[in-house]
């Protein structure tokens, strides 16, 4: 009986820098005057990364545990069996962030009907507290009506994010690490049967399984709306995700003789 078992765990941050933008002396910002450059997470930067793969053959018939002293067809039957499986854990891709507003607060605390987690079964998953103050060219500051629609009241402390006049810099980077899509989740598994029909000819029938637990994933193309004018700013709908992100599960069946 042989089995090989091999994991990986990588632990990754990958921030460039690049691309100047108007002026602001902010350490989060970038200017040309002040010759700092945005930076900011890579827009497919995964925190972690676990990988695991196993060869597994299966302790039944010739040379094996079980099934040991079994000859002709009973033995061709149980002999050479093999499982292996191939499995990948690994955290969402950094979301975008808006670009015409400011960070009250962490926009992961509770608000406007958010309980502060990410309940990525959900019909419209919500990523973060929605409420927006506004401020409009004239320097007015009000919340935005979308906001008071779902109970952030009138109390700026309530208030995650403040969208700034039409006419101001960006003030965030283009991504940071508090905001993540959702997380990439897969395995993918095999059954195999080789048999010995004569001393050159060989016979291999294989069932596989693609996504094998049939986990959806939506992360890759699709994000949390940035639009804080946007009624759903901070969500997104998984049924509108594009089918590029991942599959279903998917089965197929071989046979390959060697000889």
């Amino acid at each position: 009986m042989q089995q090989y078992i091999n994991t990986h765990e990588s632990l990754n941050l990958c921030t460039p820098r690049g691309g100047f933008q108007r002026r602001v002396p902010c350490p989060l910002s970038s200017s040309a005057f002040t010759n700092v450059n945005q930076q900011g997470l890579y827009f497919n930067d995964r925190a972690h990364i676990f990988k695991f793969n196993t060869v597994y053959e299966l302790p039944f018939g010739k040379n094996q545990k079980f099934g040991s002293g079994t000859t002709g067809l009973v033995s061709k039957l149980i002999t050479g069996w093999q499982f292996s499986t191939y499995y990948n854990n690994s955290s969402g891709e950094p979301n975008d962030l808006p670009g015409n507003v400011i960070q009250l607060k962490d926009p992961r605390t509770p608000g406007g009907g958010w309980d502060g987690t990410t309940n990525w079964k959900a019909h419209q998953v919500a990523g973060w507290n929605p409420c927006v103050l506004r401020q409009t060219n004239d320097g007015a500051i009000a919340p935005q009506a979308h906001s008071l629609a779902k109970g952030c009241g009138t109390d700026w402390a309530n208030y995650a994010w403040l969208q700034t006049a039409g006419y101001a810099p960006r003030y965030t980077p283009s991504r940071s690490g508090q905001i993540r899509k959702h997380r990439a989740f897969t395995m993918d598994a095999s059954l195999s049967k080789m048999t010995q029909i004569t001393e050159r000819l060989r016979v291999q029938f294989r069932l596989e399984a693609f996504n094998a637990l049939n986990h959806n994933f939506f992360g890759r193309n699709n994000g949390f709306i940035t639009d804080p004018n946007n009624a759903n700013f901070g969500t997104m709908f998984p049924n509108q995700a594009s089918d590029q992100n991942g599959y279903p599960r998917q089965i197929q069946i071989g046979l390959k003789a060697y000889w």
